[in-house]
C-alpha cells in the first residue's frame, strides 16, 4: 500500500514532501516491527501525514485509507487517528471516513477499504463511546447500508469482498455492544446499534442468496453479530429477522464445504433466533 502512495504522491497538488515521505516510511517500519509491535508509538508527524492522505482526491484515496486500517490495527493506532495532530477526536475521523463512504458509494475499491477502516475502528476503545451513541451509529450504518446496497451499480454486498468486510464491521460492533453489555466496555446505549446491525445482516444475508460468489467468511460474521445478540437477549426484532432466518438457512445448506457456518448457525438457533 506504500509503495501505491508513492506512485500516486507524483501526481498530487500539494504532494507529500520529502520529510513527509519519510515519515510515511517510518510508519510503515512500525507496522512491519512485529517484535516490538505492542511497545513502538506513532508520532505527531506520522498523524499528520496519514491525516493528509486520507484528504486525498477520491481517484488516489483508497490506498490511504488501506494504511488507515492498518495503522487502526495497532495498539497506538485509535490513539494517533484521535490526537490532536491528526483528526482531534473520533467522530471528526468518522465524519470523514463517513463522507468519503457517501460520495464514493459506487466505488467498490473505496466501499471496501471504508468498510475496512471502520471495522477496525470499532474494535480501539478510542471509539468504543462514539459507536454507542445512537445517532452515531445509526448514522454510520445508515451510510453504510446506501453504500453496500445491492442495487448498486458495482453489486453491493453480493460482492464478496464487500461482504466480507461488511461482515467483519458488524462482527466487531457486536463484540463492542457484548463488552458493554457485561460491564467491560465504555459505557453506552448498546442496544441502540442492534436495531441498525440486525437490518444490515438481512440485507447481506439475502444479497447473499442471489450472489454467484459467495463470501462464507461474510456470512459466518453475520450470523455470529446477530447471534451475538440473541445470546444477550437483544435479538432482532422479528420483522426485520423472519425473512433473514429464511436465507441463513439456505446459504448454510448450500455451502456444506464450510462447517463451520452449520455450528454457527445451530448455536444462532439454540439462543433464539
Amino acid at each position: 500500500m506504500v509503495a501505491k502512495i508513492v506512485e500516486f504522491n507524483g501526481k498530487m497538488a500539494d504532494p507529500l514532501n520529502d520529510d513527509q515521505l519519510r515519515m510515511l516510511d517510518n510508519v510503515k517500519v512500525t507496522l512491519q516491527n512485529k517484535s516490538r509491535y505492542h511497545s513502538t508509538k506513532f508520532t505527531d508527524s506520522q498523524a499528520r501525514v496519514l491525516t493528509k492522505l486520507m484528504r486525498w482526491p477520491s481517484d488516489s484515496v483508497f490506498p490511504a485509507l488501506d494504511l488507515a486500517r492498518a495503522v487502526l490495527c495497532h495498539p497506538d493506532g485509535g490513539r494517533v487517528l484521535c490526537s490532536a495532530a491528526a483528526f482531534t477526536a473520533a467522530p471528526a475521523m468518522l465524519d470523514e471516513v463517513c463522507a468519503r463512504l457517501q460520495s464514493e458509494a459506487d466505488s467498490m475499491p473505496i466501499v471496501v477499504t471504508s468498510l475496512r477502516v471502520l471495522a477496525c475502528s470499532a474494535c480501539r476503545a478510542e471509539f468504543a463511546s462514539t459507536y454507542l451513541l445512537p445517532e452515531r451509529v445509526q448514522d454510520v450504518l445508515s451510510v453504510v447500508r446506501d453504500a453496500v446496497a445491492p442495487a448498486r451499480a458495482y453489486g453491493g454486498c453480493s460482492v464478496k469482498t464487500v461482504a466480507g468486510a461488511l461482515g467483519d464491521l458488524l462482527l466487531n460492533l457486536a463484540g463492542l455492544v457484548l463488552d458493554t453489555i457485561r460491564g467491560r466496555g465504555t459505557k453506552g446505549d448498546a442496544v441502540a446499534a442492534v436495531g441498525p446491525v440486525a437490518e444490515l445482516a438481512a440485507m447481506l444475508l439475502e444479497a447473499q442468496v442471489q450472489a454467484s460468489k459467495k463470501s462464507p467468511d461474510g456470512i459466518l460474521a453475520t450470523l455470529l453479530a446477530v447471534g451475538t445478540f440473541a445470546q444477550q437477549q437483544c435479538p432482532p426484532a422479528p420483522e426485520v429477522w423472519s425473512a433473514a432466518h429464511q436465507n441463513a438457512d439456505t446459504l448454510v445448506r448450500e455451502l456444506v464445504d464450510r462447517p463451520d457456518l452449520l455450528e454457527a448457525w445451530e448455536e444462532c438457533q439454540r439462543v433464539g433466533l
